[in-house]
């Protein structure tokens, strides 16, 4: 996770916001006698959020995982190839 100072951030604001959004790649703020931030991209935000709501219940954890499960352990899938239109 690259980390940069706050001028390099107000200097170079629009192509670190562009960096961060097309690698998906967190990037760390600090400046000097202040709290460090991070800035990530919306979709990586709302993922977060999206995953943090999922498993805020362990019975939804629990299904999750069982899910998950019945899947990795299904032997019925057939692999198709799909055709161009």
């Amino acid at each position: 996770m690259q980390a940069i100072t706050v001028n390099q951030a107000i200097n170079n604001f629009a192509n670190f916001m562009d960096e961060v959004s097309d690698n998906h790649e967190p990037l760390i703020i600090t400046h000097e006698n202040h709290k460090t931030v991070v800035l990530i991209s919306l979709d990586d935000f709302n993922s977060l959020q999206e995953t943090e709501y999922l498993t805020r219940s362990s019975a939804n954890v629990k299904d999750l995982l069982q899910a998950v499960k019945e899947i990795n352990e299904r032997s019925n899938f057939t692999k198709h190839t799909l055709i161009d239109e």
